[in-house]
C-alpha cells in the first residue's frame, strides 16, 4: 500500500507518495534530487533474523522522516484528487491537478 513521507531538508520539505516495495531502502527526493532512507516497514523488521536493527528512518542529514498519519487528506471537489495538508489546515487550498480552488472546511 503507498505511504507519504516527508523530505527530511529544511531547503525542501516536499511530500511525496511512495509505493511500499521501497521500504527499507533509500530513495531520491522528487524535488531536490537527494538521498532519503526510507524505514522498513513493521512486518519488514520481523522478518530479519541477524545483524544489528538498521538505522533507516533518517535522511542523510540526519532528521528524521516524519510519518503520513499526521497529515489530513482533503479530495478536490472538481476532479477527487486527494491532496495531503498538514494537521489541522483551515481555509482555502489550490487543486495541483486541475487548479480549482476549495475550502478546506473546520
Amino acid at each position: 500500500m503507498p505511504f507519504i513521507v516527508q523530505c527530511p531538508y529544511a531547503d525542501c520539505r516536499k511530500f511525496m507518495l511512495l509505493e511500499d516495495r521501497v521500504r527499507g531502502s533509500s530513495v531520491k527526493c522528487l524535488v531536490c534530487d537527494r538521498r532519503i532512507d526510507i524505514e522498513p516497514s513493521a512486518s519488514d523488521e520481523k522478518l530479519r533474523t541477524s545483524g544489528p536493527a538498521p538505522t533507516a528512518g533518517s535522511g542523510e542529514a540526519g532528521l528524521p522522516i516524519q510519518a503520513a498519519d499526521r497529515h489530513q487528506i482533503a479530495h478536490c471537489p472538481n476532479c477527487a484528487s486527494p491532496l495531503r495538508l498538514p494537521p489541522g489546515h483551515r481555509g482555502w487550498v489550490q487543486c495541483p491537478r486541475c487548479e480549482h480552488t476549495f475550502a478546506v472546511p473546520g
